[in-house]
């Protein structure tokens, strides 16, 4: 048996006497991350909690396993000798949640096993499922919670359909298994079906004799050394990878990735300029284009640039001289806010979404604001951190700024210190962070709010979430390299994004399918002849992604030849042009709204 330690870090609360201190809940199987699990067949682990206070033990817990029944189940529990605990009473909440619980007077032990729990693979299942634990309740012998600070792992479920030393391929390691071995390491074929290397059960990279006497031990029934892995299923399936329920980008190293909406393969991007992966990329909310920070030549620094999404079309929007990054395209589509060191400390600037109208909103003599913007859902505003002599609790602070007054308002969440990327939940009261001076330890604070809500809160470290339309996205380092997890809003299961490959997987980003931005601009007449003294009327309308009107939205107006004809910048949805050439000379008239859409219609000087 192969044994499952799922690890919670917890800190104790009690009695004034007993300190505070960060601990764990851990479930592990023989140090693996995977429990691998033959098709149609089961295999145990042992839930364990570990590293708490010696002599306080464990008198009562309640845990929630989440995962998908359709390809795992739990099929068994039972207790441990010696732990005075009794058998899990096991609860089926859901087709994808079980609960397991118990009490007792406890054992006075650093690690306590909770019990034994199998799990068993489904016989038609092509592939295993990530495994999630909620801790509801964790009580010590005195009956203090052991829930603060916890910590909870996951449980990678593999299926397999082959075992290592059967290299026949019959679901049984015998002697015929190691005949086989035998045959083909002094040089003989065996041909197929036989597949001689599942007998490699030394992992020493070849098939030898010594690999066949292995295999004839564990056929006859007798033990194998340490390190040996006759009889062991090799996995072939594991957890399958959450289709993303949005548009996702992410860096991979330093290149930057998308997958598309409800796909789960990453397809790289090419950027020129090269988008820098210090700093996030926003969607434009139609997904069509991204907005990144991008190194320029010709005398500018770190610049704002736009382009389509395969990297295509790339567009500087803002050309200082001085460090532009961190870009967050607003709701509607039709600004882009941004971080500039342009005035001393670095502070958030506004610009239409085609760059034009740059105007600074946050920062002061006294608070810097720090790397990552993000935008409400509902545009009214902007949530960012920052650091200063202006700054409470602590040198790193959740703020957001109202727009409409241009007002900063620090988060007062005084317990958090060193929050860094904020994200806004999609009804635009919440937002979500990590700590880096808690493990990485994210958190959801609603706004206003006097403390933040730890939310998933896994191994190791926690960074850069964001507020998909499903859950949360985060970037977590319980395997190596970083990968990209979801903790589903729903019911707190966690799934794998992104399986790493050849670099750390960082700064995700979600567009919101449900965002109603500016999408179409029309203006009529189409076409027309300016009439001798007398101007030509051209009326634009501006319709809304769920096809309202939007009658605010503010527009721009241009003429590609003012030496033929002229209008007003900017104005009402009706603007008047006015022709200066020649009879018969054309040109057009564009309309803009928000920097985002736009229209033109040929007119022509009578």
């Amino acid at each position: 048996m192969r044994y499952l330690r799922l690890i919670c870090l917890v800190g104790l609360i009690g009695a004034v006497s007993r300190p505070v201190r960060a601990q764990t809940v851990d479930l592990y199987v023989g140090g693996l991350d995977s429990l691998v699990v033959l098709t149609g067949d089961t295999a145990s682990a042992e839930l364990w909690v570990s590293n708490i206070p010696f002599s306080v033990g464990v008198s009562q817990y309640s845990i929630d396993l989440l995962l998908d029944s359709s390809r795992v189940r739990v099929v068994s529990v039972d207790s441990l000798p010696g732990e005075n605990l009794p058998i899990p009473t096991v609860t089926w909440l859901s087709s994808q949640r079980v609960r397991l619980s118990g009490s007792g007077t406890g054992t006075a032990v650093t690690n306590v096993r909770l019990g034994v729990v199998t799990f068993e693979i489904d016989p038609l299942a092509q592939e295993g499922s990530l495994v999630s634990f909620a801790v509801n309740s964790l009580l010590d012998q005195a009956g203090a919670s052991l829930l603060p600070s916890h910590r909870t792992d996951l449980l990678d479920v593999c299926q397999a359909n082959r075992l290592y030393g059967d290299v026949d391929v019959n679901r049984v390691v015998n002697s015929r298994d190691a005949l086989i071995t035998l045959t083909s390491a002094v040089g003989i074929a065996v041909g197929a079906p036989f597949e001689v290397q599942w007998g490699d059960v030394d992992l020493d990279l070849q098939v030898t004799s010594r690999d066949a006497l292995f295999i004839l031990s564990a056929g006859v029934g007798l033990s194998v050394p340490f390190g040996v892995v006759v009889t062991e299923p090799i996995p072939n399936r594991c957890a399958p990878l959450e289709p993303a329920s949005a548009d996702l980008a992410f860096y991979r190293g330093s290149e930057l990735h998308v997958i598309d909406q409800g796909d789960s393969t990453p397809r790289p991007v090419s950027m020129d300029p090269l988008a820098q992966s210090s700093y996030r990329v926003s969607w434009a909310p139609d997904g069509t284009r991204v907005a990144y920070t991008g190194w320029t030549t010709a005398g500018f620094d770190y610049e704002i640039i736009a382009a389509d999404r395969d990297g295509s079309n790339p567009d500087t929007l803002t050309r200082s001289a001085s460090r532009d990054f961190s870009p967050a395209w607003s709701p509607d589509g039709t600004q882009i806010a941004f971080r500039s060191i342009f005035r001393s400390p670095s502070g958030i600037y506004v610009m239409d979404a085609d760059g034009g109208n740059q105007v600074h909103i946050a920062g002061t003599d006294t608070l810097t604001v720090g790397n990552d913007i993000a935008w409400s859902p509902d545009g009214a505003m902007i949530a960012f951190v920052a650091y200063g002599s202006a700054t409470p609790g602590g040198p790193f602070h959740p703020w957001t700024a109202d727009l409409a007054g241009q007002t900063l308002q620090p988060v007062p969440a005084t317990t958090i210190q060193h929050a860094e990327s904020p994200s806004w939940s999609s009804a635009s009261d919440s937002l979500v962070f990590y700590s880096s001076l808690d493990a990485g330890r994210l958190y959801v604070m609603a706004v206003p709010d006097t403390a933040g809500v730890p939310a998933a809160s896994l191994l190791l470290v926690q960074h850069y979430p964001w507020w998909a339309p499903n859950g949360i996205a985060f970037q977590s380092q319980r395997l190596w390299p970083y990968r990209l997890y979801l903790r589903r809003a729903s019911d707190g299961r966690h799934f794998r994004l992104t399986r790493g490959s050849g670099g750390n997987d960082i700064r995700v980003t979600m567009r919101d399918p449900n965002l109603v931005y500016v999408d179409v601009v029309s203006v009529v007449p189409a076409s027309g002849t300016i009439p001798a003294g007398a101007p030509l009327p051209l009326t634009a309308t501006v319709t809304n992604s769920d096809l309202t009107v939007n009658a605010t939205v503010p527009l721009r107006w241009i003429s590609r030849d003012p030496t033929i004809a002229t209008v007003a910048p900017t104005g009402t949805r009706t603007a008047d042009v006015s022709g200066v050439g020649t009879s018969g000379q054309s040109t057009w008239i564009v309309v803009t709204a928000g920097g985002w859409r736009s229209d033109s219609s040929q007119v022509t000087v009578q």
